[in-house]
C-alpha cells in the first residue's frame, strides 16, 4: 500500500546539482620549478606590489605527478606584500537569489603567515599608467572570505571582522585539507538599494577533523553555522541591481615588519565551482547508476519508478522532480517499491 505523500507550501526550492562540478584550476598543466612573475600568465589577474609576487609551482609531497600553486608574495618583514588574485567563476558565478560552491585543496608546509580564499564581485580594475589592477585588491572587495594559517586555525570573515571557529579548528602542517565554501547570494529588496543578506557556510575534511565534509561552525556565543557576507559597492549595487558574485579570490599576506612572514610554503590545488550547495567530493566522484532501487535511465537523471510515482528526475536528489507532482523532496534511503514519505513543493 503506498504511503500519503505530504504537501506543504514553499516559495522556493534550493536545487543542488551533484557532481555538477566545473574545473577553476588545478596547476597541473605545469611543472615542478616552474616560476612566473605574472599572474595573468597562468590565466588569472592579479593586484599587487610592483615586482614583489612570484607564482611559482611545487610538486605534491604526496604526488610527485601533481603539481600545486604556491604564491610568493615578497616584501618579508618590510611590507604587506599582499598579492591579490581572482578568477572568473564558471557558468557566471553566482546570481542573486543562487547558491554556489567552491572546493579547493591545501597544505600548510609552515604556519608562519596569513592566507585568504573566497568570492567577489566587484569588475576589474587597472590603473591607466601602470596596467596593474587595481581592483579587486582590497579587504572590502571581497564577499565570502576565510583566513588560513597564522595561528594555526581557520577563521570565517563574517561580515567586517575575522573571527574564530567554535571549537576552534586547528590544522597540522603538510597535510592535505579539502574545503567546500556554499556562498548564498542573497538580497533583502526592500531597502533602497537592495541590501545584501548572503551568508557562507564551510566544510572541511582532514586530519583532525574527519573523513567527511564536517561543518565548521562561527563564533561563539552561541556560534552559528554562517557568516555574513560583505558586500563591496559596485555600479549595479549604487543602480539597485543586486550583482552576480563573479569571482574566487585568492590572497597571500607576507605580513609586516612588527609581524614578519618566514615565507612558509602554501600549496592551493584543486579549486572547482558547481551551482548550488554540492558537498561531494569533485576528485572522487561516484558514480550512480540507480536511485531507491530503480535504475536510472539517462545521463539527465530520470528514473522510472513504475505506476508509484511515475517518472521522476533525480540529478538534484534529495531534491526530486516528478513529472507528475513537480518537486518532492525525499531522502533515497526510504524510498523503495512498497512507497515513501516525501514533500511537494509549490
Amino acid at each position: 500500500m503506498k504511503k500519503v505523500i505530504s504537501t506543504i507550501i514553499a516559495s522556493a526550492v534550493a536545487v543542488s546539482s551533484f557532481g555538477a562540478w566545473d574545473l577553476i584550476d588545478n596547476f597541473n598543466s605545469y611543472s615542478d620549478g616552474e616560476i612566473f612573475t605574472e599572474a595573468t600568465e597562468i590565466g588569472w589577474n592579479a593586484s599587487t606590489e610592483a615586482g614583489t609576487d612570484e607564482y611559482w609551482f611545487l610538486a605534491d609531497p604526496y604526488d610527485p605527478d601533481n603539481t600545486a600553486l604556491y604564491v610568493e608574495s615578497g616584501n618579508y618583514g618590510v611590507g604587506n606584500g599582499n598579492v591579490w588574485m581572482v578568477k572568473e567563476l564558471p557558468g557566471g558565478g553566482i546570481a542573486p537569489g543562487e547558491t554556489g560552491t567552491i572546493f579547493f585543496r591545501n597544505l600548510w608546509s609552515g604556519l608562519g603567515n596569513n592566507w585568504h580564499i573566497g568570492t567577489a564581485d566587484k569588475p576589474l580594475a587597472f590603473d591607466e599608467v601602470t596596467g596593474n589592477q587595481t581592483a579587486p585588491g582590497a579587504w572590502g572587495d571581497y564577499n565570502a572570505l576565510i583566513r588560513l594559517g597564522d595561528a594555526k586555525n581557520v577563521e570565517h570573515r563574517d561580515g567586517g571582522g575575522y573571527v574564530s571557529t567554535n571549537p576552534q579548528v586547528i590544522v597540522e602542517v603538510n597535510i592535505w585539507y579539502s574545503f567546500w565554501m556554499v556562498v548564498e547570494n542573497t538580497w533583502d529588496l526592500t531597502t533602497t538599494p537592495p541590501t545584501s543578506t548572503g551568508v557562507h557556510t564551510l566544510y572541511m575534511q582532514g586530519t583532525g577533523i574527519g573523513d567527511v565534509p564536517t561543518l565548521i561552525p562561527v563564533g561563539t556565543d552561541p556560534a552559528k553555522d554562517a557568516a555574513f557576507i560583505r558586500r563591496a559597492p559596485t555600479l549595479d549595487d549604487e543602480a539597485g541591481t543586486p550583482s552576480n558574485i563573479i569571482w574566487c579570490m585568492f590572497a597571500s599576506n607576507s605580513g609586516s615588519a612588527a609581524t614578519p612572514n618566514p615565507g612558509d610554503p602554501y600549496l592551493l590545488d584543486d579549486i572547482y565551482f558547481a551551482k548550488g550547495m554540492d558537498l561531494t567530493d569533485p576528485l572522487n566522484p561516484v558514480e550512480v547508476t540507480e536511485w531507491g532501487g530503480y535504475p536510472i535511465a539517462n545521463a539527465a537523471g530520470d528514473v522510472d519508478t513504475g505506476d508509484w510515482l511515475g517518472w521522476i528526475n533525480v540529478s538534484a536528489a534529495p531534491y526530486i522532480f516528478s513529472y507528475s507532482l513537480g518537486w518532492v523532496y525525499m531522502e533515497e534511503p526510504a524510498a523503495d517499491a512498497t512507497g515513501s514519505w516525501g514533500y511537494v513543493y509549490k
